[in-house]
């Protein structure tokens, strides 16, 4: 069973979630098409976040099981969801790389877990990066 304090971090979070989409309907998304209307006639053409595509490349470290195993845990807890194991799609001989070799992981957010993901990044990871300017 979940403390009280993790409750109110969660209300906190799903709040931070929807001023991150009301934000960019009611703010930015009409700033920009005030301050240039012949870029921003048509609404369709006003840049809006559809996906996040995150992926990292373990190289021939993708070869050892327990390191594949630990980088899939680490990335299901990021982001919420089990990554895909990209492949070689052709071998390399001076990278010693075989087709259909075990190389990296990826995944693709959308949606609520896309904006959940993206709060947790600018509120607490970047808030915690010495010298970060944004």
């Amino acid at each position: 069973m979940r403390s009280q304090h993790s409750l109110e971090e969660i209300a906190e979070l799903y709040a931070l979630l929807e001023n991150i989409k009301k934000e960019y309907t009611t703010g930015i998304h009409p700033v920009l098409q005030k301050s240039n209307p012949e870029l921003f006639s048509n609404i369709h053409t006003i840049p809006k976040l559809k996906k996040i595509s995150i992926n990292r490349g373990l190289g021939l470290a993708a070869q050892n099981t327990n390191i594949l195993k630990k980088s899939i845990t680490e990335f299901t807890q990021i982001t919420g969801q089990k990554p895909i194991i990209t492949r070689a799609k052709k071998a390399v001989a001076g990278f010693k790389i075989r087709e259909d070799m075990e190389l990296g992981l990826t995944t693709t957010l959308r949606g609520d877990k896309m904006y959940n993901f993206l709060t947790k990044l600018i509120f607490f990871t970047f808030a915690q990066i010495r010298d970060f300017r944004g």
